[in-house]
C-alpha cells in the first residue's frame, strides 16, 4: 500500500529557568518524563460493523532518566539545561493505515502524535526511593490515561471533522490532576514521615499532530508556573521534525506508447493514424471538497498530426509500427489531491491522483487531411471537456473513472469526432470520403494511478484496438522522483 516517508521528530524539553527559585540559595529541581507516541508503528484503524472506525493497538511509552539530581541546583534568574536522557525523545512517526477502500484511495494515512508528559518538583526532604516509586505510577497512571483517551476515539468516514486526537487543554488539566493524585499518593506511601517533602512546581502534558509538525517543523513551547507554587519557573523547548525531501511524493510520470502491431489490418493496404489525448486528475488542478467529491478541471497533453503521425504504410498482418515519440511520449507531473482544510489536522499525505490516455487509432481512406485534423482537434477538446463533466462525480470511494465512464466517454467523443470532420469537408472532399471513409479501428482509454505507481514504479499494458480490424498497442509508464 502506497504511503509517505515516515517523519523524524526530535521532542526537547530543553531547560528550566528559575526566575524566583522560593528559596534562599539554591535550589534543587527535577524532571519526571514520560515521552509517548501514537502511530502507524504501533497502531491501525479498524472500521466497525456500523462503518465507523477506530483505533487499535498500544502507545508507545517510553521511561527516562527521571530521578532526584537530574537537573543541576539553580539560583535566582539562572537558566539550566536539561539532560537528553532527561528530557529528549528522538524518534519516527508513521501515518496511521486506513482500512479497506479508503487505504487504497489515500497516500498517508491518521496523523499520529508524538508527546512527552513531565512533572517538575524541587527536592527537599523525599527519599530517592520514594521519588522512583511515584515515577513509576506516574508511567503506570499516564498510559492508563492514554489508553483511555485512544479508546474513545471514534471517526465517522461521512463527517471526519478535526483530528480526533486533540487533547485540549480541559482534558490535559483533568489528566495532569489525577496523575498528580496518584502519584502523591504514592510518594507518601513509600516515605514515611517526612516533615519536609518535595515541593511540586507544575506540569503538562505536551502533544504534537504529525500533520501540524509537517505543516511547521519546528515548533517551540514554553510553559510558566508562577502560581500557587514555591517561586517563578519556566519550562522550555521545541518540537522538530526533519521533513525527507520526498514526502509529498511527487512524481514525473514518463508515458510511452512504444509500439503498434498489426494483428489483423482492417483491409488491404492499411495507412493507420493514432491519436493521443494524455490527462491528469491530481492536485496540480484539482482539490476534495469538504463533500469528499473532487473539485476542479483535468490537464490535456496532446500532439498535433493525424495522417502519416504513423509512417506512409501500407501495414499488413504481423507487422510491427514504432511509434514516435513526437506522437505517443508524454511526461507529466503527479502531485497528491489535497486534503479539504477540515481534515488537514486529522490526515498526513494525500489522495490518489491518476494519469490517463485517451488514444484512438484510426486508418486512412478517403478523407482529406485538413478534416481529419479536425477531427482531431475535436477529439482534444472532446477529451478536455468530458474529462472536466466527470470530475465532480468523482470523490473518496470512486476517485478514478470506471469502466462505465471510460466507455462513455469513447462514445461521446466518437460522435464530436465524426461531426468535426463532416463540418470541415468540402462537397468533393465529403463525396469520396463518403465513399470510402478513415476507419475507426477501435479507441482505448489507460489509467495509471498515482498510488499504484508509488507501489510499482514501472507498468507496462497492452491493448486492444479491434472494432475492425485488429490491432494492440504497447504502453509504459514509469515513475520518477521529481
Amino acid at each position: 500500500m502506497a504511503s509517505i516517508p515516515n517523519l523524524p521528530v526530535v521532542l526537547d524539553v530543553s531547560s528550566v529557568t528559575a526566575t524566583r527559585n522560593g528559596g534562599l540559595g539554591a535550589a534543587e529541581p527535577y524532571l519526571l518524563t514520560v515521552p509517548f507516541q501514537v502511530d502507524g508503528t504501533t497502531m491501525r484503524i479498524v472500521a466497525r460493523a456500523d462503518g465507523k472506525l477506530v483505533l487499535r493497538g498500544d502507545p508507545i511509552v517510553r521511561r527516562t532518566a527521571s530521578r532526584h539530581g537530574n537537573i543541576a541546583p539553580i539560583r535566582d534568574g539562572e537558566t539550566k539545561p536539561v539532560p537528553d536522557s532527561v528530557g529528549r525523545f528522538a524518534t519516527t512517526l508513521r501515518p496511521i493505515p486506513l482500512p479497506g477502500d479508503l487505504g487504497k484511495l489515500v497516500v498517508g494515512g491518521a496523523s499520529g502524535v508524538v508527546g512527552m508528559v513531565y512533572v517538575l518538583n524541587e527536592e527537599d526532604g523525599l527519599s530517592d526511593a520514594s521519588v522512583l516509586a511515584g515515577y513509576d505510577t506516574l508511567v503506570e497512571q499516564f498510559t492508563a490515561e492514554l489508553r483511555k483517551v485512544i479508546d474513545g476515539i471514534v471517526i465517522d468516514p461521512a463527517n471526519p471533522g478535526t483530528n480526533p486526537f486533540t487533547i485540549s487543554e480541559e482534558v490535559k488539566a483533568a489528566i495532569t490532576e489525577r496523575i498528580s493524585a496518584r502519584v502523591r499518593a504514592t510518594i507518601l506511601a513509600n516515605s514515611g514521615l517526612v516533615l519536609n517533602p518535595d515541593d511540586p512546581i507544575g506540569s503538562d502534558v505536551l502533544v504534537f499532530t504529525e500533520a501540524s509538525l509537517v505543516a511547521d517543523p519546528s515548533q517551540p513551547f514554553s510553559k510558566r508556573f508562577d502560581e500557587g507554587v514555591p517561586g517563578d519557573w519556566t519550562v522550555r523547548g521545541a518540537a522538530t521534525a526533519t521533513v525527507p525531501a520526498d514526502f509529498a511524493r511527487r512524481r514525473r510520470i514518463t508515458l510511452d506508447l512504444d509500439k503498434l502491431t498489426c494483428v489483423t489490418p482492417t483491409e488491404v493496404g492499411d495507412r493507420p493514424y493514432l491519436w493521443n489525448a494524455v490527462f491528469t486528475i491530481d492536485g496540480t488542478t484539482v482539490s476534495l471538497g469538504p463533500d469528499l467529491r473532487l473539485r476542479g478541471t483535468a490537464a490535456v497533453l496532446t500532439h498535433p498530426g493525424s495522417h502519416g503521425n504513423l509512417g506512409p504504410g501500407p501495414v499488413v498482418a504481423g507487422q510491427v509500427v514504432p511509434i514516435p515519440d513526437a506522437v505517443g511520449r508524454f511526461t507529466p507531473v503527479l502531485d497528491l489531491i489535497p486534503f479539504p482544510p477540515e481534515l488537514r489536522d486529522s490526515l498526513v499525505g494525500g489522495i490518489s491522483g491518476v494519469v490517463g490516455c485517451v488514444s484512438v487509432l484510426l486508418e486512412q481512406d478517403l478523407v482529406a487531411d485538413d478534416p481529419a485534423e479536425a477531427g482531431h482537434r475535436a477529439f482534444n477538446a472532446e477529451v478536455k471537456r468530458a474529462l472536466d463533466e466527470l470530475i465532480p462525480t468523482l470523490g473518496v470511494g470512486n476517485a478514478t473513472p470506471s469502466p462505465d465512464d471510460q466507455a462513455a466517454l469513447g462514445e461521446r467523443i466518437a460522435q464530436k469526432v465524426r461531426e468535426a470532420i463532416l463540418e470541415e469537408g468540402n462537397v468533393l472532399e465529403d463525396f469520396f470520403a463518403g465513399l470510402d471513409p478513415d476507419d475507426v479501428v477501435g479507441f482505448r482509454v489507460l489509467l495509471f494511478t498515482h498510488a499504484g505507481l508509488l507501489d510499482d514504479a514501472q507498468q507496462t499494458v497492452t491493448v486492444t484496438f479491434d472494432q475492425t480490424g485488429r490491432y494492440t498497442m504497447t504502453a509504459t509508464a514509469t515513475a520518477t522522483a521529481v
